[in-house]
């Protein structure tokens, strides 16, 4: 004869509260205020850390010091679209040169513009950065950009006078920039004198101008 059962005792039900549509949207607008308060923070968290350049492994400083890219483009004097060498990414990295600023709209700006795409359109450079800052305002990457020759793009343009110094941009090649700067004025060099930049144009660059 098998032994009865034993009681397992009662189960005591906890009613659940019902809350109100007024009372969880009450509840609701402040929960999702802390959470995109939390998601803006830590965008901005990641921005400044990629400005410092702290995000080395994901386009940090790491990333692109002493790297390779092609000019894709000329977007103006100061301001190149770089495209990776040896990786399938399609997307170019807008780039700024360091401490340079556009000498001017109009016609000097144009000028000084073709005398940046006969250096270095369609030709691989070597980029330096700075990791203390990283990128400009507009999120544009901030280089020092070597040439194949292993000049700088960007004391090529100083001493053509085809750029001026961004004198609120503070960083270690600013002093040698000033006097570069400085010399050009001197001179009446490029856009700072009556005579035209002297651009060297291949038939090739040429035709790639014209499309």
């Amino acid at each position: 004869m098998s032994p009865e059962p034993r009681a397992l005792g009662k189960c005591r039900v906890v009613p659940v509260a019902k809350v109100s549509l007024a009372t969880y949207l009450r509840y609701r607008k402040p929960a999702v205020l802390a959470v995109s308060i939390g998601c803006a923070s830590v965008i901005l968290l990641g921005s400044w850390a990629d400005h410092r350049g702290h995000l080395t492994g994901l386009g940090g400083a790491g990333h692109y010091d002493g790297a390779w890219f092609q000019v894709n483009r000329v977007v103006g004097a100061t301001t190149l679209d770089l495209m990776p060498r040896g990786t399938t990414c399609s997307r170019p990295v807008k780039t700024r040169l360091w401490g340079l600023g556009q000498r001017a709209n109009g016609p000097n700006a144009a000028e000084a513009k073709r005398f940046a795409r006969s250096l270095c359109l369609g030709q691989p450079v070597r980029i330096w950065v700075y990791p203390q800052q990283l990128r400009d305002r507009s999120g544009r990457l901030l280089a020092y950009v070597q040439l194949i020759d292993g000049t700088y793009l960007n004391e090529r343009l100083l001493a053509a006078g085809a750029a001026e110094v961004d004198s609120r941009l503070i960083h270690p090649m600013g002093p040698r920039y000033v006097l570069l700067d400085q010399q050009a004025r001197r001179d009446a060099a490029g856009t700072w004198g009556l005579a035209p930049l002297v651009i060297e144009t291949t038939d090739a660059e040429m035709i790639r101008d014209a499309q």
